[in-house]
């Protein structure tokens, strides 16, 4: 892999990390339509999610910072708001343990990714017909509401099936207003970052860079991070406008073009 194929993954990583079009799904499709093969070892996936949790960490500092202050405070609010993100990880982490080697196998099928992409863009096209009551005021984060949004989170393990898309639109329909939506889906997302780049970091230092140029992996990493908060903005935008749909014909289209370039190419 030379440089400008890993700068194309990293500004694909950092670009459909958040939006809510799946990361997993997309840097598969690169990588078998273009002819990419994946770098051996963990090293590139470890400094790209690194990459992509700075962003996230950047993006919503003044709210984190806010969290934090308040544990030190003990305030009850910040304690069951962090309370609710950890739960939220519960539904992930046990899917990993139960069947995480059956879905990176999965992430082979470009079929199966481009039905995931399908369902992704019926997942986001259902906030439209989300009902009146459920739009005029936002319901508060309680313990259940995060454990079935973290459900959606686990099931978007999937390739193709987008974290960000299907957990906005699980806390959507649960009674979350967009904004809160979108604040608690990223920010659930931190543990599961944080998580993965702890369990593959050892892998990492064991592999080293595998071939790649050393200062090539530290760009793509920035540029990761640079991508990631520049789709967070275009995202909270979109989504203070209403436009998440457009994401969803998006996926739609991938998803069907995907199997037709690969049947195409049988």
């Amino acid at each position: 892999m030379n440089t400008f194929h890993l700068l194309i993954l990293a500004a694909v990583q950092g670009l459909t990390e958040f939006l809510p079009v799946s990361s997993s799904g997309h840097l598969a499709l690169f990588q078998e339509f273009l002819g990419m093969e994946s770098p051996e070892g963990a090293t590139l996936e470890v400094l790209l999610h690194g990459g992509t949790l700075i962003s996230v960490l950047v993006f919503y500092r003044e709210k984190l910072l806010s969290l934090c202050q308040g544990l030190i405070k003990r305030d009850k609010g910040s304690l069951l708001y962090c309370a609710a993100l950890l739960l939220s990880c519960l539904p992930a982490m046990v899917v990993y343990v139960l069947a995480g080697k059956a879905i990176e196998k999965s992430f082979t099928s470009v079929f199966l990714i481009a039905g995931c992409l399908i369902v992704t863009g019926a997942i986001l096209l259902s906030q439209q017909f989300l009902p009146s009551s459920l739009l005029s005021r936002s319901q508060p984060m309680t313990w259940w509401r995060a454990l079935l949004t973290g459900a959606a989170q686990a099931v978007a393990m999937l390739p193709g099936i987008s974290r960000s898309g299907s957990t906005i639109t699980a806390a959507r329909w649960l009674g979350l207003g967009g904004a809160e939506a979108m604040e608690f889906s990223f920010l659930m997302s931190i543990p599961i970052l944080g998580g993965g780049i702890i369990l593959k970091i050892g892998e990492a230092c064991h592999d080293g860079l595998g071939g790649l140029n050393p200062l090539s992996v530290i760009l793509a990493a920035a540029v990761a991070a640079v991508i990631g908060y520049l789709a967070l903005k275009l995202l909270k935008l979109l989504q203070l406008l209403g436009r998440l749909q457009y994401f969803g014909y998006y996926c739609l289209g991938i998803g069907v073009l995907a199997i037709v370039l690969k049947l195409s190419l049988r």
